[in-house]
């Protein structure tokens, strides 16, 4: 299947990305890519997580063994992390590649930004999440999303008035979405993005928070952004079988989504959902809401 040519623009140069490794070291590591297990394993390449990143409780059992890595449940929180996180520089290259944007589409029968009719499913479903929780009751909302890829829901929030603003780690896709789509979408990681403090209605981050290295650091900034009455959307996936995933360094339950969202928010909700994979696989999520970010340094 061929990819959409109009996702052939060039990344941004290590010249313009600091945080990108010298030429041998990439080198390297694009060889190491192809074996992401092998890399994940090197020493040089992660980090340990001695306490729970959700509570900072002690782990009391390993309770899976995927190809990368152990994952232990916290005894306080029952969150569910991987024993070792690869290094921020490994994490650019891995989410930088257009292969990750077009593996994680796919499996939603999408391919392609110019063909919308394969975004209806992806739309309705994150706008139907948006309508339950009562966020979209405003006529015009200052509406910024974390990992936001190409910029479609965005798009369609945009076409109903609202003001939007993302942030993509991939630079290709982020220049796609900027371009094809007209959002505007920053190549950054969220936590290095400039946006001013109560700035927001509402903030989004849709199966993104399972990936990153500091969820708390994440957070943190995410109820920093927002006004006094402003609100968060969050998605992650659940279930075992998300186990084998070794792209998700978090596997969340109920109760540590929960305990996550109840150090940064004031009103906390968590709601069930799943839905259906193109190639007829139902898959298992939850929701968390924060309303009236508390205050943090």
């Amino acid at each position: 299947m061929a990819k959409d040519n109009c996702l052939e623009t060039p990344p941004e140069t290590p010249a313009q990305r600091p945080d990108i490794p010298p030429r041998g070291v990439r080198k390297l590591i694009h060889f190491l890519l192809c074996d992401v297990p092998r890399l994940y394993r090197t020493p040089f390449f992660f980090k340990w997580v001695k306490t729970c990143p959700v509570c900072g409780g002690r782990p009391v059992r390993c309770v899976f063994t995927n190809s990368c890595f152990e994952l232990d449940e916290c005894e306080d929180c029952t969150h569910i992390y991987a024993r070792r996180i690869p290094k921020r520089r490994i994490l650019h290259l891995r989410y930088g590649r257009f292969d990750y944007w077009y593996e994680d589409k796919l499996h939603q029968g999408i391919n392609t930004l110019e063909d919308r009719s394969q975004w209806e499913g992806f739309i309705e479903a994150r706008m139907t999440a948006l309508d339950r929780a009562d966020l979209l009751n405003r006529p015009t909302q200052r509406v910024f999303e974390v990992g936001c890829s190409e910029g479609m829901l965005l798009c369609a929030l945009a076409e109903r008035g609202h003001e939007v603003r993302g942030c993509e780690y991939n630079p290709e896709i982020a220049a796609a979405g900027r371009e094809h789509l007209g959002v505007d979408i920053v190549a950054q990681e969220f936590e290095a993005v400039e946006e001013a403090p109560g700035s927001r209605d509402l903030v989004l981050a849709f199966h993104v928070i399972e990936h990153v290295a500091d969820v708390r650091a994440v957070f943190r900034k995410i109820a920093r952004l927002l006004k006094p009455d402003g609100a968060a959307l969050i998605e992650v996936p659940t279930g075992e079988e998300e186990y084998h995933n070794i792209d998700h360094l978090h596997f969340f339950t109920r109760q540590s989504l929960e305990h996550l969202l109840s150090q940064f928010f004031e009103e906390v909700e968590i709601f069930d959902n799943s839905f259906t994979s193109a190639h007829g696989k139902t898959v298992g999520s939850f929701y968390g809401l924060g309303r009236r970010p508390r205050k943090t340094e």
